[in-house]
């Protein structure tokens, strides 16, 4: 039922050096799996000439309402784009979430969305308290089936398919080799 898997975090300050990374918000995509014949390519808008996917979290300001129980306390952006913003229900996890693309034709400067093809797609996260590492799950043409979803999610159903995506994932980008630090990014 998943389709992709991204897993986005805060580089270490070391890498985001050697980057020329400035944003203590960005979080960087480190590894990525698909669970289908066809590679998602929905978050390609969000690649930099250089290869790296990431994204900003940032608060949500005006732009986001949404139903009292169910919180967005953070968006992921990127340049003048909102990827998402992260649903939650508070009174079942602060940790998973839910979310979708904007479904509108044109963003708000007019110019054309990149994610409009994408629009009926919905995204599931799991993510730590910080927001310094999101796991982002995508599931294609589910958007009406968000809360079906999420709530598969909660109760654990997704664990084994989660497992399985996360076991085949491969790197999204070698970001360095860091030999103060033996790690590899």
């Amino acid at each position: 039922m998943i389709d992709a898997y991204f897993k986005f975090v805060i580089l270490p300050d070391e890498v985001r050096a050697i980057h020329n990374i400035k944003s203590n918000s960005r979080l960087d995509c480190i590894e990525y799996s698909n669970n289908s014949i066809l590679e998602y390519n929905g978050l390609d808008a969000f690649t930099n000439k250089k290869g790296h996917l990431f994204l900003y979290k940032t608060e949500p300001r005006n732009f986001i309402k949404s139903q009292y129980s169910h919180k967005s306390n953070w968006s992921l952006t990127h340049s003048t784009i909102n990827l998402t913003s992260i649903y939650y229900d508070e009174n079942k996890s602060n940790v998973l979430g839910y979310g979708f693309p904007n479904h509108k034709r044109t963003l708000s400067n007019g110019a054309i969305n990149p994610l409009y093809p994408f629009r009926n797609d919905a995204y599931l996260m799991q993510f730590n308290v910080e927001l310094t590492e999101v796991d982002f799950y995508v599931i294609r043409e589910a958007r009406n089936s968000i809360m079906l979803h999420y709530e598969l999610l909660l109760n654990g159903s997704y664990n084994k398919e989660i497992q399985s995506l996360k076991t085949g994932s491969k790197p999204f980008y070698y970001y360095t080799y860091n030999s103060k630090l033996d790690l590899l990014i």
